[in-house]
């Protein structure tokens, strides 16, 4: 396959690639390719992964998850999404101790590129590293931690990508938890001094700052008691169908807006589109003719309309 982009479509490659389904496929590649980048979900705006050779994805890599005699880590295919990694963990009544707010990277890359998520004695992903299974520019395979071979290690914690193909990650495990999730608004004055005690009473705190604000939105993430988890699907029109859903609001990438409302068109449910409506006037158009023809509501959210104020 010729060309890659990433997940919003800001970064383009023309580079030839490559999803090899095994490891000497993958080795064969490595070695014979005059420069080789290995992308996971393409989660990152930036040009880190753009080549005009070749550039590998895991996604098909065979694997699985492996825990140690002691439960304390597991060894996982490092092109696994997190999405899946925590899901799998989640059945076998394990988690990871932190990640960010969205799941779709793999956990090569996102260990790679630095993804963190909150909470004051939690570390990054990089920081639950422990291993790592690498194959090198020569096309052959290496091992690296804490005692063997332990600089590369420390490099490829945090790698951008640089020191070799992650095919396995040794990660720090712990008992699988739950989280209940709270989002307030509150003046930017009061977040910033009350935000110690808020460390202090919740396992992640954050906010989201509007320059153009006095006010932000508070994001608090606490431990509670097992409870049975909200209905998710990955299916767009599974969600938009769903009989509890009343309204859509479409924040999705741009080239999938006019995708998501002629969903809401097809079943009948009132649709609110974040800016821009379309990638083009023409698209916008067909958008608008859809809801009108569907007789639903259709709104428009407009950054600095809805933000509080």
């Amino acid at each position: 396959m010729i060309g890659w982009t990433n997940w919003s479509g800001s970064v383009h490659a023309p580079a030839q690639l490559l999803r090899p389904r095994n490891i000497d496929e993958l080795s064969a590649a490595v070695r014979s390719a005059a420069s080789v980048r290995a992308v996971g979900a393409g989660h990152s705006f930036m040009p880190l992964v753009a080549s005009d050779t070749l550039i590998i994805a895991l996604d098909e890599l065979p694997g699985k998850i492996v825990l140690s005699a002691d439960k304390s880590t597991a060894r996982v295919p490092a092109g696994w999404s997190i999405r899946r990694l925590t899901a799998e963990l989640f059945e076998m009544g394990y988690a990871l101790a932190n990640q960010g707010d969205v799941n779709p990277q793999s956990m090569a890359g996102s260990m790679a590129t630095g993804t963190h998520g909150t909470g004051r004695d939690i570390g990054s992903l990089s920081t639950m590293a422990r291993g790592f299974s690498l194959i090198g520019a020569d096309g052959k395979a290496r091992w690296c931690d804490a005692t063997t071979d332990p600089d590369l290690f420390q490099a490829q914690r945090l790698s951008l990508g640089l020191f070799g193909i992650a095919v396995e990650i040794e990660v720090e495990i712990i008992p699988a938890f739950y989280l209940s999730e709270r989002l307030t608004k509150i003046s930017f004055a009061e977040a910033r001094a009350c935000f110690d005690e808020l460390e202090d009473a919740h396992r992640h705190v954050e906010f989201f700052l509007f320059p153009y604000s006095d006010h932000v939105i508070l994001k608090t993430l606490t431990l509670t008691e097992p409870c049975t988890a909200p209905a998710t699907t990955t299916d767009m029109e599974e969600a938009v169908a769903h009989p509890d859903v009343d309204v859509v609001c479409i924040s999705l990438p741009n080239n999938l807006h006019e995708a998501a409302v002629l969903l809401c068109c097809k079943h009948k449910k009132a649709v609110i589109t974040t800016k821009p409506l379309g990638r083009n006037a023409e698209e916008a158009k067909r958008m608008l003719e859809a809801v009108e023809k569907a007789g639903i509501f259709n709104g428009y959210l407009e950054d600095l309309v809805y933000t509080p104020k």
